[in-house]
């Protein structure tokens, strides 16, 4: 049964108990009952608790994702949550980019699980210069640069050079960061 407003506290407990085949329930049925709704929307269905399990299902993710554990399914579920400011920023908080950065790292990563996570990352760029900001800070634009001269995918490559443009537009304090490091891709890349 799909998580709502009146059954958060019964999902969380099955969710802190749960096996990961249960989480994978849980996180399907959220994706199948919420794929049409607006990040407010999945706050107003799931009431206060809505925070609690994006929390959790973040700290699933960065758990998990050097495993490969049903990456599709955690990722889906993150994104349909980011729509919501309360989200986002949540999600920036808890280390959420550089989670995204080090799992596009994964050599054994498949290329419709570095999409979705690079869709993500364009997401939050698109959010605004402060997101754009944080996803270069630190070794972020590193990390993004060594993941695309490892892959081969054209649609993930692509998905690449749309980032690097979100990032390089309205970023004036990481501009010169974002150019340096397409030019070494340029340069070190085929």
């Amino acid at each position: 049964m799909p998580p709502s407003a009146g059954r958060s506290a019964d999902v969380l407990a099955v969710w802190d108990k749960g096996s990961r085949s249960k989480r994978v329930s849980i996180l399907k049925q959220f994706i199948a009952v919420y794929r049409d709704s607006t990040g407010a929307e999945i706050e107003r269905a799931l009431g206060p608790s809505a925070l609690l399990l994006f929390t959790r299902i973040t700290a699933w993710l960065r758990l998990t994702y050097q495993m490969g554990y049903e990456l599709a399914t955690q990722l889906t579920a993150i994104s349909l949550f980011l729509q919501a400011q309360r989200f986002l920023t949540n999600f920036m908080e808890i280390g959420g980019i550089q989670t995204l950065c080090d799992l596009l790292c994964q050599p054994t990563l498949n290329a419709a699980d570095k999409q979705r996570a690079l869709m993500i990352l364009i997401h939050v760029a698109n959010s605004g210069r402060v997101f754009r900001e944080m996803i270069c800070e630190g070794v972020g634009v590193d990390l993004l640069v060594q993941s695309m001269l490892n892959d081969q995918n054209e649609k993930t490559l692509e998905l690449y050079g749309s980032l690097f443009m979100d990032l390089g537009q309205g970023n004036p304090h990481k501009v010169s960061l974002v150019h340096a490091g397409l030019v070494y891709a340029i340069h070190e890349g085929d």
